[in-house]
């Protein structure tokens, strides 16, 4: 189970990329049909990232993948959250962490709010997606620029994230 699981979050961040260096948009950005909101557009290029955010954020992600691969409530709350209506702005994501405490609460745990549960994955796949695409997209300078010096550390971090149980 907790391979499915592992498999579950890889194939959203490898989804998440491919969008990212397909458009060279805020492809992962929830969105309408005109793409992300000026007003979501401007929350994900002012984020500030950090690896200790980033840190925290994996940790209460990796969390809650190995809670939910020995508890089928838990996995199922997941699961219903997954396919809950799509969203068409940051706050639609926020609010619909918010109606699942108790997934919420993994990332509240480790000092990340609601928003940032959003925004953190999405700025950081925009930031990654410029690099490789060599600035195309919507990431802010300061992005790119903390992706370009932090790359080996996120690359680390995403690489332990989903390392499966019993990999060395």
């Amino acid at each position: 189970m907790a391979k499915a699981m592992t498999a579950l979050r890889r194939g959203f961040w490898t989804m998440a990329a491919v969008l990212v260096v397909i458009s060279g948009t805020a492809a992962a950005a929830p969105r309408g049909n005109d793409g992300p909101s000026d007003a979501d557009r401007q929350v994900l290029q002012t984020y500030k990232l950090s690896m200790d955010k980033l840190r925290h954020f994996a940790a209460g992600d990796k969390a809650l993948y190995a809670d939910a691969a020995r508890d089928p409530a838990l996995k199922a709350e997941i699961a219903k959250m997954a396919d809950e209506e799509p969203q068409k702005s940051l706050g639609d994501l926020q609010a619909k962490l918010q109606r699942h405490p108790r997934v919420a609460a993994y990332y509240t745990k480790e000092g990340i709010t609601a928003q940032e549960a959003v925004v953190i994955p999405l700025a950081t796949m925009e930031a990654m997606g410029a690099v490789e695409t060599k600035g195309a997209g919507d990431a802010s300078p300061d992005q790119i620029e903390f992706v370009k010096q932090h790359k080996a550390e996120i690359q680390t971090l995403l690489d332990q994230w989903f390392k499966e149980d019993g990999e060395d």
